[in-house]
């Protein structure tokens, strides 16, 4: 498997059962269900897909503990633990994007529309139908 392309990651070939693989493969059975997207992009899609979900819920359940503090979660000054949500926050952002991009080249969109000419000898501006 290569990995240069991220866009193309194939978590199925992984031998490890994660989360994230049963969160993808939930998502792909229903991608594949309902024949949604291109056929080619539905497990990258459904893997993108899963990756947020588990770190969101990781950035609840380990993040938001930290910063509130009430039962001593967290040894380090405030600062320090604004700083970790921020790198939390922008990991999630690049998932995000990641998830955005590989989105938006899997979507299935119809073919454009013909526009139809009408022979105008009058010589005015052609209307748009």
């Amino acid at each position: 498997m290569s990995t240069e392309n991220t866009r193309y990651f194939k978590p199925f070939d992984s031998s490890v059962p994660t989360e994230e693989l049963e969160i993808t493969r939930l998502i792909f059975e229903r991608l594949k269900k309902e024949r949604c997207l291109k056929e080619d992009e539905r497990e990258s899609i459904a893997y993108r897909i899963a990756e947020i979900m588990v770190a969101a819920k990781d950035m609840y359940t380990r993040s938001l503990p930290r910063l509130t503090n009430v039962s001593g979660e967290s040894d380090s000054p405030m600062d320090d633990d604004l700083l970790g949500l921020q790198m939390t926050f922008q990991h999630l952002c690049d998932l995000m994007h990641e998830y955005d991009s590989s989105y938006l080249q899997a979507l299935r969109l119809p073919p454009p529309e013909k526009k139809v000419e009408a022979a105008d000898i009058s010589g005015a501006p052609l209307e748009d139908f």
